[in-house]
């Protein structure tokens, strides 16, 4: 099986941004998806994909593993991994839960705005946005160099991300390339932060009504996840907990390259992994295939993902 080394898996991403993938500009897939959630409205958005070479994102982990898990799930060494973010449409509010990688991954990516006009809203419709972590495929889109494209929204971000970027804004040639790779998503915020606009936040902190933040922290220094109610129901955003779920679900202890703390990563994807089968929330994840809503089951070692089902109205079960 086909080993890529990071420098590989760089190149193929600089690649898809320069090339045009000219057999998938012919097909237009459809780009919203929304369910009802209680009082709340979901819509799912797709910011696009970007091509996840496998054996280089999950390096540290066993090949055969890796290469056994992707062939059961019948997809090939790179994964076209979709970038998902999703608009909650609560009362008067319009939240958007991350926002996508707007021009940072390339021609497969930064499609936000586009999917949400399709869905009907306007950026300046959005009036808070919150974001799972300071990763370019989260926070990037939420600039166009020094231009706030959300002009009437806060942004919500975990404080520990916050301070971990501020004494990380100055680039040094000693950082991990993990840093200066994801820099872009925090120089993103500071059309916001000039004006005021964001706003940090802890542990088990109700941001805005119905919705809690807990921390998750190893992905990034202040990694989080989103917990929206309504009733006695509840309907988790994931970011980061998994990037490749063919695998991941199978072998939750593998880690990815981008993890900042990885003992860390894995303990919190366990712990996700388990909470959501014991519950049977449901969740809605960054990087499982589009929409990336659905729920968990446990059986025997592994965990499965079983979407919502289609369904014109709306329905979530």
């Amino acid at each position: 099986m086909k080993q890529y080394s990071f420098t590989t898996a760089l190149l193929i991403l600089c690649i898809s941004a320069i090339i045009p993938a000219t057999a998938q500009s012919l097909i237009q897939q459809p780009g919203h998806y929304a369910i009802n959630f209680g009082t709340h409205r979901i819509i799912a958005l797709s910011d696009g994909i970007f091509p996840a070479p496998a054996f280089s994102l999950l390096k540290d982990a066993d090949s055969a593993d890796v290469a056994g898990s992707l062939h059961h799930a019948f997809l090939p060494d790179t994964v076209e991994t979709s970038i998902n973010c999703y608009l909650i449409v609560s009362g008067k509010r319009l939240i958007l839960v991350d926002a996508g990688c707007g021009t940072q991954l390339g021609n497969n990516s930064g499609k936000l705005l586009m999917n949400m006009k399709a869905a009907g809203y306007e950026p300046a419709q959005v009036t808070d946005i919150i974001i799972t972590h300071l990763h370019i495929d989260h926070a990037s889109g939420i600039s166009e160099g020094e231009k706030p494209l959300f002009p009437n929204a806060k942004i919500y971000v975990n404080s520990k991300d916050l301070n971990f970027w501020k004494s990380h804004a100055t680039p040094d040639k000693n950082e991990h390339w993990g840093i200066t790779l994801n820099r872009p998503a925090y120089k993103a915020l500071q059309p916001y932060i000039s004006k005021g606009k964001v706003v940090g936040f802890g542990d088990g902190e109700e941001i805005l009504p119905d919705l809690t933040a807990y921390d998750y922290s190893g992905h990034t220094s202040g990694h989080t996840v989103f917990m929206l109610r309504s009733g006695n129901k509840q309907l988790v955003f994931w970011g980061d907990l998994i990037h490749i779920a063919a695998v991941q679900l199978v072998h939750p202890e593998m880690a990815v390259e981008f993890d900042l703390d990885k003992l860390q990563a894995i303990a919190q994807r366990r712990r996700a992994l388990e909470e959501a089968a014991k519950t049977e929330y449901l969740i809605a994840a960054a990087h499982i295939g589009f929409p990336g809503i659905g729920r968990i089951r446990r059986n025997d070692l592994e965990y499965r993902w079983y979407p919502v089902s289609y369904s014109p109205t709306g329905n979530d079960r």
